[in-house]
């Protein structure tokens, strides 16, 4: 009768470790997921970054280009 519950037992355990490994898996993707979420969200927030950094050096730059164009014509001062 003893080896009849040992091969239960055995099946119990190794069901149980199935299970448990599938939770650890399932728990590992979940981290690699959150992981790659992270990632391209800072990869987007640096790629946005520079874009409005660079359009607010363009708008700067034309800015600047046209109070000086205004400054060699005398109009500032209408425009302000």
């Amino acid at each position: 009768m003893a080896t009849s519950n040992n091969p239960r037992k055995f099946s119990e355990k190794i069901a149980l470790h199935n299970q448990k490994q599938a939770e650890e898996t399932a728990a590992f993707e979940e981290v690699m997921k959150d992981l790659s979420i992270t990632r391209a969200a800072r990869v987007l927030q640096r790629e946005y970054s520079k874009d409005h950094q660079s359009l607010l050096a363009n708008n700067l730059q034309s800015l600047q280009s046209r109070e000086v164009s205004l400054l060699g014509h005398g109009t500032l001062e209408q425009h302000v």
